[in-house]
């Protein structure tokens, strides 16, 4: 089983809703998200 964090993405507003690897990852498709659609992303992180 792989000791690496993962985290659940998901958007309010619209069908938007994914998992990734790292913080930063998550950090960074949340902006890209918001900064296309306008809408903010949620997420956290999941084990």
């Amino acid at each position: 089983m792989s000791e690496v964090p993962t985290y659940h993405l998901v958007c309010r507003d619209c069908p938007t809703e994914l998992v990734v690897e790292t913080a930063a990852r998550a950090e960074q498709r949340a902006t890209d998200h918001e900064s296309i659609t306008g809408h903010r992303l949620d997420f956290k992180r999941i084990d």
